[in-house]
């Protein structure tokens, strides 16, 4: 059976003219990955980005199953 690709993307925080300090841990997408390794194990590749550049690199390269993108206001 093929594994299912999934991506989760947390790209909100992400710029050049923002301060490290100001910077903060992707946990939602960290959690739903999290869930789907528990629950549906090596049936799922999941796989979290931060890096906007890299994510859509990543996205035209191997087409996922699966995108998620998490958002804050």
């Amino acid at each position: 059976m093929r594994q299912v690709k999934i991506m989760l993307g947390d790209l909100n925080y992400h710029n050049v003219h923002q301060s490290i300090m100001f910077q903060s841990v992707p946990i939602n997408i960290g959690y739903i990955g999290q869930y789907v390794n528990q629950k549906f194990g090596k049936e799922a590749h999941v796989s979290l980005y931060k890096d906007p550049h890299e994510f859509f690199s990543k996205l035209k390269e191997d087409k996922p199953d699966i995108v998620a993108l998490s958002q804050y206001i």
